[in-house]
């Protein structure tokens, strides 16, 4: 399933993928599914929780300023989630996955992240607020890695 502002690329009466989007998706209160889910767009603002099998957000808003926002977006809840902001960051309150992706161009602000596993590659400052809870491994590729709360791991 994709939530989208973009136009998907049809090849052979099948989804191959989808053009860089053209709006923004403004206002989500709650999205709870069991299915995998895709959203792409400019700029992505939740109000609630998302929740799904598997969890792909994809961003591609200007240069400045997050734009997944940690005030917008409340916890995100899935099997496998992967974030990437191609020109922006990523704010998220909670993420609870069994694998979790984020790949940032500026910047990522996360308050708690409980994971089996974690890779984060972000070209500037990736900030834990609270905690990150892993049972298996944790890398993390940032400029500067600023800590503001506990990083526990378990094997």
């Amino acid at each position: 399933m994709a939530l989208t502002t973009s136009k998907p690329i049809i090849e052979n009466e099948e989804i191959k993928g989808y053009n860089k989007p053209k709006g923004n998706i403004k206002s989500l209160k709650e999205l709870n599914t069991d299915e995998n889910l895709e959203i792409i767009s400019n700029t992505f603002k939740s109000e609630g929780d998302i929740k799904a099998k598997e969890l792909k957000v994809t961003t591609y808003a200007g240069e400045e300023g997050i734009k997944l926002s940690a005030d917008i977006i409340g916890s995100i809840h899935g099997d496998v989630v992967k974030i990437v902001a191609t020109k922006s960051g990523i704010g998220v309150k909670s993420i609870t996955s069994k694998d979790l992706t984020l790949e940032s161009k500026t910047q990522a602000k996360i308050e708690e992240i409980k994971t089996n596993n974690l890779n984060v590659k972000v070209e500037e400052d990736f900030t834990n607020r609270d905690k990150i809870i892993s049972n298996n491994n944790i890398n993390i590729s940032a400029k500067n890695i600023i800590n503001d709360g506990n990083v526990l791991i378990s094997d």
